[in-house]
């Protein structure tokens, strides 16, 4: 599963300007080599994003430096961040009714 994001504001990355994301799903490799989940549970079981672990996970799973990911709109980074934490929540395969 992948998500791809339109951002308001282009940034640079690899000597050109990106205007577009593609986010692939988070593998449990890129989970093991950063070390945290992009989250965390509070109480009442509300999730709090942790925006420097997902930023860790943006670089990764975009293919971009982390100095990119800085460059990012605010409103554009947030939104990457709750799609990051959504990968972790939301079933990347769907299991069939028997």
């Amino acid at each position: 599963m992948a998500v791809t994001l339109k951002l308001r504001k282009p940034i640079e990355a690899h000597g050109g300007q990106m205007t577009v994301l593609t986010l692939r799903s988070p593998t449990p490799e890129d989970a093991m080599v950063i070390g945290e989940m992009p989250y965390i549970v509070m109480d009442g079981g509300r999730v709090r994003p942790l925006n420097h672990i997902a930023a860790e996970y943006l670089a990764r799973i975009t293919d971009i430096p982390l100095s990119a990911v800085k460059q990012m709109d605010l409103v554009d980074f947030n939104e990457a961040v709750w799609d990051i934490v959504n990968f972790f929540w939301q079933p990347t395969v769907k299991e069939s009714a028997n």
